[in-house]
């Protein structure tokens, strides 16, 4: 390794190589190897978002709307096909105390290189339907090419994941930054050179994605992987996988649900406007959803549950800090947004300004449930989360709705959009209480801090759509 903060764990103590079904011992999460992750999560995180938004800075300039909007929608397409068959391997690497043994994570390896054949074959057959349904007919080249991705990223080795069971994280964030700059160049240098080619839609993502998984077995330490099928494991993945199936894909639809739909009920050179502006208020879930299964979710998984003091202790101080940076900076946001758009946007993107205010502003009940929501994974209960989870997507399905045909009728220009979005940032904070539900089994809600969170966020969003208006 170039820099890790624990070095010796790169050499035989770092994986069970050559161990057969030998268990390895589970390594403890210290204090200081939380901090050390968490620091590399934020600042992988942080460097993987300004290249996305360099990326995006450069295509509104260089695309046509239109054409700029297909990429977004490609990419939902393909997205979802991923995330309904995710049974949740690398959560399991993560969680399982065989985490370490080798036969494991090659059964673990085969069944994702199995995923990622399927969701190749999935994307080809759906691609003329998506084409019709979004009056397209590029997307029924752009979603089978894309989908191979999926098949990369099946190969890639499960070092990666045994690297961030332990908090690892240093050459992982490394190897990242470098694959998105990677892919950011292509695409930009190819968006310059022929803008309307549709090669501008797909290199980026195939480039970054051959680039992990050829380094992944090249640059980390370790054993590589082999087509394995260890019936034991295998019945262990595929069990805890069973509800995570229908999680991941409903997480999906939570996250880019609102844009799967808008790209129907708006046109391409509209929903273009809209993915400006859920990208910019989405960094901060992001963040959030791409410390889980990094840092969040191996703290929380070695977490003495039999010491119930100590676990609320632990999680008051994680979620205090997470809140106590994020949100200020998300209430910034829903002040301010529209100048920052107006500032770094053309004109024709100017609308994303208060769609962003209005975005942020109801994902502060996002932000809230997500730094509270791991304990679930953690602890295993998988049936749990994906009650959660189902429940959180009808709630916003019905807010966004109910919002839409409320705005649409009101006869304003915007109405229909404005509506979806207000009812869609409803339900992030009306759901609070399924996520009280869930996490209460486990000792860790924490109402004071949440209300002083909510009544914070509560008096921003009045100032800034009541006062300033």
């Amino acid at each position: 390794m170039v820099h890790e903060n624990m070095p010796a764990m790169d050499s035989t103590s770092e994986m069970n190589t050559h161990g057969g079904d030998e268990r390895a011992r589970p390594v403890r999460i210290t204090k200081r190897r939380a901090i050390s992750g968490s620091s590399w999560a934020f600042f992988g995180f942080g460097g993987e978002q300004a290249i996305r938004f360099v990326r995006s800075l450069f295509l509104t300039r260089l695309l046509a709307p239109d054409f700029y909007g297909l990429i977004g929608l490609s990419g939902i397409v393909v997205g979802l096909i991923a995330r309904f068959s995710d049974i949740g391997l690398n959560i399991s690497i993560i969680r399982d105390k065989r985490g370490d043994d080798q036969r494991f994570l090659d059964t673990a390896w085969t069944l994702s290189v199995l995923r990622g054949v399927i969701i190749w074959l999935v994307a080809c057959a759906i691609a003329w339907p998506a084409s019709r349904i979004y009056e397209e007919p590029l997307l029924l080249y752009v979603i089978p090419i894309i989908g191979l991705s999926a098949v990369i990223r099946g190969l890639t080795s499960t070092k990666i994941a045994t690297r961030n069971r332990k908090l690892i994280l240093g050459r992982l964030t490394v190897l990242r930054i470098l694959a998105q700059a990677l892919g950011l160049s292509t695409t930009v240098a190819w968006a310059m050179y022929d803008p309307e080619n549709i090669g501008v839609l797909v290199v980026g993502t195939l480039v970054s994605s051959l680039f992990i998984m050829v380094t992944s077995f090249v640059s980390l330490s370790g054993r590589g992987n082999r087509l394995c099928w260890d019936k034991e494991a295998a019945h262990e993945l595929i069990r805890f996988g069973k509800w995570i199936v229908v999680s991941t894909a409903i997480t999906f639809f939570l996250a880019q649900g609102d844009q799967a739909i808008v790209g129907v009920i708006q046109t391409t050179e509209a929903f273009a406007v809209y993915s400006v502006a859920y990208f910019l208020a989405r960094a901060i879930p992001k963040v959030l959803l791409n410390m889980g299964p990094k840092v969040l979710l191996p703290v929380y998984a070695q977490m003495d549950e039999k010491n119930l003091k100590q676990v609320r202790r632990r999680t008051f101080k994680m979620r205090a800090a997470l809140l106590g940076v994020f949100l200020p900076i998300m209430w910034a946001m829903v002040l301010f947004g529209r100048y920052l758009v107006w500032w770094l946007y053309p004109e024709s993107y100017h609308n994303a300004g208060w769609m962003f205010e209005l975005l942020t502003a109801g994902n502060v009940g996002l932000v809230i449930g997500l730094t509270a929501g791991g304990v679930v994974l953690a602890r295993g209960d998988s049936f749990r989360f994906m009650i959660l989870q189902t429940a959180r997507a009808i709630t916003m399905l019905t807010g966004m709705g109910v919002g839409y045909m409320i705005g649409k009728n009101t006869g304003a220009p915007d109405g229909g959009i404005m509506g979806f979005i207000i009812g869609m940032g409803a339900s992030y904070w009306l759901n609070y209480p399924l996520l009280v539900w869930a996490i209460r089994k486990h000792g860790t809600w924490l109402p004071g801090l949440d209300g002083v969170a909510f009544a914070g966020s509560a008096v921003v969003v009045y100032i800034r759509f009541w006062v300033m208006q």
